[in-house]
């Protein structure tokens, strides 16, 4: 418990390192304690880590690949900042994450296939970047989403005939 206590710390630690947390509107207690629930923007349950929340918070630079071991996030909400780069595939070993809104940004590269490994996903919001290719077909795999926003980016082909099986959508 206390070894991935330390992994959790390390993979938070990561994000604030890779997006300049120095320079976030909020960032109290963040690297001053070792106590996660008591940073800005992050809740624990049950000692898991079950969201990060840090939208409009001013981040620059990169999402860090390690926030895919986050293995009980919840919800993962960093829209309306200005990370760059592209969408780490590690985020589609998230099993638990029910919301994922990277909207506003502007990150590059294509949408990750493996983010249709999000069965639980019932909201994802990638609007507002500057992603580029096709919609990946297995995005149509999650079965959960009620929302998928993708608008104002670069995508370019079809949109995947796979997305007509998604049942529960409600938001194109």
């Amino acid at each position: 418990n206390r070894e991935r206590c330390f992994l959790v710390l390390t993979f938070l630690v990561s994000l604030f390192n890779s997006t300049n947390g120095d320079g976030w509107k909020h960032n109290e207690n963040w690297l001053t304690t070792n106590t996660p629930s008591n940073w800005w923007g992050v809740i624990v349950t049950d000692n898991h880590v079950t969201t990060i929340g840090l939208p409009g918070e001013n981040l620059i630079g990169t999402i860090p690949p390690e926030l895919g071991n986050l293995s009980y996030l919840n919800q993962l909400l960093l829209s309306g900042n200005f990370l760059e780069g592209s969408i780490p595939p590690e985020l589609g070993n998230l099993s638990n994450l029910t919301f994922l809104t990277l909207s506003e940004n502007r990150l590059s590269g294509v949408i990750p296939a493996a983010l249709g490994n999000l069965e639980n996903l019932t909201e994802l919001r990638l609007s507002y970047n500057f992603l580029t290719g096709t919609i990946p077909a297995e995005l149509g795999e999650m079965d959960s989403l009620l929302h998928l926003e993708l608008k104002w980016n670069y995508l370019t082909g079809a949109i995947p005939p796979e997305l007509v099986g998604l049942a529960d959508l409600i938001h194109l």
